[in-house]
């Protein structure tokens, strides 16, 4: 997942399953992986925002010209403590200056809307997850912290060679940029390995 995005996960054509001689090792951050373990109906209930996001026409229309506002809102509610993840916080792991590149990159319409149609596809994911040869490179599973058993469970079966799967400590879904130093440290260890 890229940072700042609102995109869900995708799993399609261009992915190590479809790949598997091109992919050495794999790093899989945050998300429940749509497929055989979660379908998409399922997915959709997991938060208010993969709902929200899924419809049609309605996310456009209410974020529409305060897509900045939307932003420096919807950022602290995933993150670690967030509501989202049952707490209070309200701090952004994202400074002002990259809410403000965010919002100015959302802000022209086709971009806006094509970041809510990536979860508009959640049952084309599903598809594509449950189509796809399961993935036997060495992997690496990182999740938001408290939330790895239930991430891992919708990953394990189509990553048959999960060597490393930990929590990212006060990290909700902005992984990276919550503990930047611990998400280093794995991955570079992972792929020294």
């Amino acid at each position: 997942m890229s940072s700042g995005t609102m995109s869900a996960p995708r799993w399609h054509s261009s992915t190590p399953a479809n790949s598997p001689d091109d992919t050495a090792r794999l790093g899989y951050l945050d998300l429940p992986l749509p497929g055989p373990a979660i379908d998409a109906p399922t997915y959709r209930s997991l938060s208010w925002h993969i709902a929200f996001h899924s419809q049609r026409r309605v996310p456009v229309a209410v974020v529409g010209d305060d897509v900045r506002e939307y932003l420096a809102l919807f950022y602290p509610q995933v993150s670690f403590g967030g509501t989202a993840f049952g707490g209070t916080s309200d701090r952004s792991p994202f400074t002002d200056t990259e809410i403000n590149e965010y919002a100015r990159t959302y802000s022209r319409p086709k971009v806006l809307s094509g970041g809510f149609e990536l979860y508009r596809a959640l049952d084309k994911d599903v598809r594509d997850t449950v189509a796809a040869a399961p993935v036997r490179a060495p992997a690496l599973l990182m999740t938001a912290q408290g939330q790895l058993n239930a991430i891992q469970g919708t990953v394990a079966p189509r990553l048959t060679n999960i060597v490393r799967a930990v929590d990212v400590p006060n990290a909700g879904h902005w992984l990276v940029e919550e503990n930047p130093q611990f998400v280093t440290a794995e991955l570079l260890r992972f792929l020294a390995g």
